[in-house]
């Protein structure tokens, strides 16, 4: 079942185009990625999505409703953790999620119920009487999705929620997300490429305002697979002998060196790895390690962000 449904979405600020006619859909129970360069358009998009901002043309459908037919209705099943968190810092953390939920109207009759589950949910028990400015970036991260969380929506929008973070705060927000997967579908937009890369199931990167790629992960890298490419650790190795072989030899177009690794460009794609490894054995090189080189998410977002017209 698709949880969301982006139709030919487009969003215009006079003669300049912020989103072009974008299209993708999102399933329930997934992690989606949503990625793009600073000024690609992800912002503008998750808001139209959310019903903060009115399309220019195109639809948008959250469970088969369409967006601009049911505001009221979308607002209450999307909660949304902003880049720039909206917190109260002179409010303590349960008061301000019973204001939130007051807001997204939560009975009265059901609030402390709703209240005490989030708190255990993203694990802010301990500081639940806290003011919020008196706690750190981690702790006001958690209360930001808190209250995203504290009406209990179907879909949540993630935007940078591990920004600012440490590698601990970072990994607690980590397993939050994956925790959060198993009652709701997640769209999650972030610059921590390595951590889209472990939480998300989907992506959609856009570039200048369209979609450059779209799919799921495992698709994407698929698509991007790097066969003509082993990376191999040597013992001893040295630069002048590379460069005699790959002159003689004819599999080996070229070769860039990585801290003690070398990652060698083949002319092919076919799988030569044998022949090359008894080639370079025969030549004397001393192989410790090889392997294809893995395709990082990296990779594939800066070869389909290249500010030139195939990149769009």
């Amino acid at each position: 079942m698709k949880s969301i449904v982006v139709e030919n979405l487009t969003k215009e600020y006079g003669p300049h185009k912020a989103v072009d006619n974008i299209s993708f859909s999102v399933s329930h129970g997934r992690i989606h990625g949503f990625l793009g360069p600073n000024g690609a358009g992800k912002s503008t998009t998750m808001k139209m999505m959310s019903a903060l901002l009115p399309p220019t043309s195109g639809d948008v459908f959250i469970q088969g409703k369409r967006v601009t037919q049911f505001q009221n209705y979308i607002k209450s099943v999307i909660g949304i953790l902003p880049e720039e968190l909206p917190l109260y810092l002179n409010m303590r953390v349960a008061e301000y999620l019973k204001f939130v939920a007051q807001i997204n109207r939560v009975q009265e009759k059901d609030l402390a119920v709703s209240i005490k589950r989030t708190l255990k949910q993203t694990r802010l028990e301990d500081v639940a009487h806290r003011l919020i400015g008196n706690l750190s970036r981690g702790y006001k991260q958690r209360v930001g999705v808190a209250s995203a969380l504290v009406f209990n929506p179907e879909i949540i929008i993630l935007d940078e929620p591990t920004l600012g973070l440490d590698p601990a705060s970072i990994k607690d927000m980590r397993n939050l997300i994956l925790e959060l997967k198993k009652n709701h579908t997640i769209i999650l937009s972030s610059h921590l490429l390595h951590e889209v890369g472990q939480l998300c199931d989907d992506l959609t990167i856009i570039n200048k305002g369209r979609i450059v790629t779209s799919g799921s992960y495992e698709n994407i890298l698929r698509e991007f697979k790097k066969s003509n490419q082993i990376e191999i650790e040597f013992k001893d190795f040295k630069k002048e002998k590379m460069d005699d072989f790959i002159k003689k030899n004819s599999l080996v177009d070229s070769y860039e060196i990585h801290l003690d690794k070398v990652n060698l460009k083949l002319k092919t794609d076919e799988e030569v790895r044998d022949e090359l490894i008894k080639d370079l054995v025969q030549h004397d090189f001393k192989i410790l390690n090889f392997s294809a080189k893995k395709t990082e998410l990296e990779e594939i977002f800066l070869e389909v962000t290249k500010n030139d017209e195939n990149s769009l």
